[in-house]
């Protein structure tokens, strides 16, 4: 992240600590103890709790800085499978939870993954994608485990909390911007 313009860069500390974004996040949020270090037993807890499957990628795609987590949650039945796209295909909807580091809080929504014994692809999470549940599996999905995630002190922000557009000297560097810089460029970005 950095300044578009001004002698100095501003770091992401920084503007997250930023009276903007303090103005900008539900109240309460920008001051709340980080738990990021809880990510892993809350993943599992999810896991066991709805009897899902997951993947999980807690380094950033393997490459780059993430500032996030993303969790994949899916259940081998009929309502999360996609009509295979070959012999020895897996090919799964499911529900992503990005789980900030920087602040608990996270976003939610749908995407899907496919795989074989030669590789794998998926969806990269969006801003036009928050909030988006096209199966109803899904949809009932992240209406179950909302409540669970919360309980554990992380805050859901909807798409309209994370849709703010930044302040035209603030840039992001993030290989997931879906047009305008926003809020959510802020919270969860990934670069490699």
């Amino acid at each position: 992240m950095s300044r578009r313009s001004g002698p100095f860069n501003l770091t992401i500390g920084d503007f997250l600590r930023s009276s903007w974004m303090q103005e900008n996040l539900p109240a309460g949020l920008a001051a709340a103890r980080r738990l990021n270090t809880d990510y892993p037993e809350i993943v599992r807890e999810l896991k066991r709790k709805y009897r899902l499957e997951e993947q999980t990628s807690w380094d950033a795609y393997g490459q780059g800085v993430a500032s996030f987590v993303d969790a994949w949650f899916y259940r081998d039945a009929a309502e999360f499978r996609m009509p295979q796209q070959g012999p020895g295909f897996s090919h799964f909807t499911g529900l992503w939870i990005l789980l900030c580091r920087p602040l608990p809080c996270f976003v939610m929504g749908e995407g899907q993954r496919s795989w074989h014994a030669k590789g794998a692809a998926g969806y990269m999470p969006s801003f036009s994608q928050v909030d988006r549940f096209d199966s109803p599996a899904v949809r009932d999905l992240a209406r179950k485990v909302e409540p669970l995630l919360v309980e554990r002190g992380l805050t859901r922000l909807k798409k309209q909390e994370v849709a703010t557009t930044l302040p035209a000297d603030i840039e992001i560097e993030s290989n997931l911007i879906d047009g305008q810089q926003r809020i959510y460029d802020a919270l969860f970005y990934w670069y490699d």
